[in-house]
């Protein structure tokens, strides 16, 4: 073994000096880092190896492993076409009749004539690779090999040991790397840096990279990991389970335009706001209810502690508990569409009268007044929630579904102990899906807009597919297979935070998080004879002002039709190929998730979920193109995505302006207020 020769100190400077100045965050990781588990073996005829917490990492020769390695992941992506993670976006996949599916859908459909023939589900990338992740720097030989050898837009390294950085920068140039996936050459390279934290951390942080490089990821993502590590591939593995949960969290302009309408009028109605999180804590345990097919089982446990607690009702088991002859404390909604005032109204008016409703801001309006008392809350990824609420008082992470919303009401307040029932987010069977007592299994339920309800939640429950439940293989939805990811996800932060316990009285899917009570298992409650608190909560509410409208209409038209614009030149400019489209959506995203979002924060909302499915729609398109003979169909789909694009960003300002000043006096004569997202309004 020989010691470092000088050549190789030499390039450690070099690398030092590089990062001081092109990201000083970088230089101070190297510069701090100091041997501990890591060792370098150098031969006397010059071959290098890794010891790493005592173990040969290269079998005596890194260089030849790290070829190696880069030829066996050319022949894994080595053929001009693969699949896409994701399906190719087609015509009829935007139905509903308002401005922005139509616009989309439209040219979609103009995409579709264009091309006249596409293979559906692939990406014909012709060895070039818009998205590589890699995970591990080990040395940085295999970096340095794959950059010289593939074709790649966008570099994304994660490493989470700092130990490892500092030895790469005695074997690989990193200014040369960084030089060549430079803007310059319309590329770009990133680090995530993570020392040595716990998996959840490490998956956490990379997903948080990813979901900013829409709709590269996951569209056409292609990852690398490093020396096949156990632990990157069971972080690789986790997020490739996540992808439908990010799709399904994608906003559009319609649904968010409808959501700014109601939280207008419910505005102007002066509804009142859930209290200050510094104002109110539970003094008793907490029920969240949800209506999944194990409630029935469970219902006799449920009784058996609600005296002693505070019950939450989320959504549709609001019906499932009245028929079991339970009255909940508050029920949680969520929900902007008009389809749940019809859900309410089948309701008995006296009995909705003894529960108070916690709902999203943005709720219709026409809900309000049913319940005895109501309060709404201000989500945390609520596009306009800034003018409107400070961040400490926002809801976290309540969405998809009013369960979210419910278990985020009850961590809102620090309830140090939560009972989960009726949250199976899946099924056995598909005949058996929710409760009994739950109006999608109930045959008299076929009011004006229930049934419609009840068809789509039919249709939606064909579309299953299989994870594990407390009973074996579990039956699941993309929306339920979602709502139990962001729970967990939720679990972890709060867990951490509050030291509360969260007990999952339901058989679907396993929560991770959670401590799972079997049926016939007692269900101990501890409490020190606290009252239930209701009458605090109440005063400590505060009213909204009919201010925020103003500030609402002047700071989301301002912005929005200045991002238009900017939106607009930048993609007239764009090279009419595969490659501009790639950067094109690329330098979108950036400016979405940089620019945008530092000054105006979570207004990002109200416009990134649009311009991603935009976007996706002619990115999936045009990589269906048969570009073997040449790009020229190709080209024209993207020219055609280009100026459909454009005008879309010509007409979205005035139909915003639309809503923004609309008056709201007189709720009757707002037909908008009497119409689902998925009903044309005129």
């Amino acid at each position: 073994m020989s010691k470092i020769p000088r050549i190789l100190e030499d390039l450690y400077l070099k690398n030092l000096q590089f990062f001081k100045k092109q990201n000083p965050q970088i230089y101070n990781v190297i510069s701090k880092a100091s041997p501990d588990h890591t060792k370098i073996i150098i031969t006397d005829d010059g071959k290098i190896d890794l010891i790493y917490n005592g173990k040969r990492i290269y079998g005596g020769d890194a260089i030849d492993y790290a070829e190696k390695e880069v030829r066996e992941f050319q022949s894994i992506y080595k053929d001009k076409v693969r699949r896409g993670s994701i399906s190719t976006i087609t015509p009829g996949l935007y139905i509903s009749p308002r401005f922005f599916h139509q616009h989309l859908d439209l040219s979609i459909k103009k995409m579709y004539e264009s091309a006249k023939e596409l293979r559906i589900n692939t990406i014909n990338h012709n060895n070039r690779h818009d998205f590589v992740i890699v995970t591990g720097i080990g040395l940085g030989l295999h970096i340095t090999e794959i950059i010289e050898n593939l074709d790649i837009q966008n570099l994304l390294i994660l490493e989470t040991d700092f130990e490892l950085l500092a030895l790469s920068c005695f074997f690989t140039d990193w200014q040369e790397i960084y030089e060549k996936q430079s803007p310059k050459n319309k590329k770009s390279i990133s680090m995530i840096l993570l020392d040595n934290k716990e998996i959840d951390v490490e998956q956490g942080m990379l997903w948080n990279e990813l979901i900013k490089r829409a709709p590269h990821f996951p569209f056409n993502t292609l990852t690398y990991n490093h020396g096949r590590h156990d632990k990157y591939g069971a972080i690789l593995k986790k997020i490739n389970s996540d992808i439908t949960m990010f799709i399904s969290l994608w906003g559009f302009y319609d649904d968010e335009v409808n959501q700014l309408n109601h939280t207008m009028h419910n505005i102007q109605n002066k509804i009142n706001l859930i209290p200050n999180k510094k104002d109110f804590k539970w003094t008793k345990p907490v029920i969240v209810c949800g209506s999944g097919p194990s409630l029935d089982s469970r219902i006799d446990q449920l009784k058996s502690i609600r005296n002693d607690c505070i019950l939450l009702s989320a959504g549709s088991s609001l019906h499932a508990l009245l028929n079991y002859n339970i009255i909940p404390d508050y029920h949680i909604e969520l929900e902007s569409d008009y389809g749940v005032f019809h859900v309410l109204d089948t309701i008995d008016k006296s009995t909705l009268k003894k529960i108070t409703l916690i709902c999203a801001l943005q709720c219709t309006p026409l809900i309000t007044n049913l319940f005895k008392n109501c309060f709404a809350f201000i989500k945390d990824s609520m596009s306009i929630g800034d003018i409107i609420e400070k961040k400490e008082n926002k809801l976290i992470e309540p969405t998809p579904t009013c369960v979210n919303a419910a278990l985020s009401f009850a961590f809102q307040y620090e309830a140090k102990n939560i009972y989960l029932f009726g949250t199976d987010f899946g099924f056995y069977d598909e005949s058996n899906h929710h409760s009994k007592k739950s109006m999608y299994e109930m045959k008299d339920m076929n009011q004006e807009g229930v049934s419609d309800l009840k068809d789509i939640t039919e249709n939606t429950i064909k579309n299953n597919f299989k994870k594990p439940g407390y009973n074996g293989d579990c039956l699941t939805t993309a929306t339920y297979y979602t709502t139990k990811r962001r729970i967990e996800m939720s679990l972890i932060t709060n867990s951490f935070k509050y030291k509360n316990e969260v007990f999952n009285i339901a058989d679907g899917l396993i929560i991770e998080g959670t401590t799972h009570k079997k049926q016939d298992e007692n269900l101990l409650i501890n409490i020190n004879n606290e009252s239930d608190n209701i009458q605090l909560f109440e005063r400590s509410s505060r009213q909204a002002t009919l201010e925020l409208n103003k500030k609402i209409q002047d700071k989301i038209y301002y912005e929005i039709n200045n991002l238009c614009k900017i939106f607009h030149e930048n993609i007239k400019l764009m090279d009419v190929n595969i490659s501009g489209l790639s950067a094109i959506c690329w330098s979108l995203s950036n400016y979405l998730n940089g620019k945008f979002i530092k000054d105006n924060g979570p207004l990002v909302f109200f416009i990134r979920g649009t311009v991603w499915h935009y976007m996706l729609a002619g990115y999936s398109i045009a990589y269906a193109c048969d570009t073997e003979e040449n790009t020229d169909k190709q080209e024209r789909v993207i020219g055609v995505w280009r100026e459909r694009f454009m005008d879309f960003l010509d007409k979205l300002p005035e139909d915003l302006l639309k809503t923004l000043t609309k008056d709201r006096s007189n709720m009757a004569e707002d037909i908008q207020l009497t119409r689902t997202i998925r009903e044309k309004v005129s």
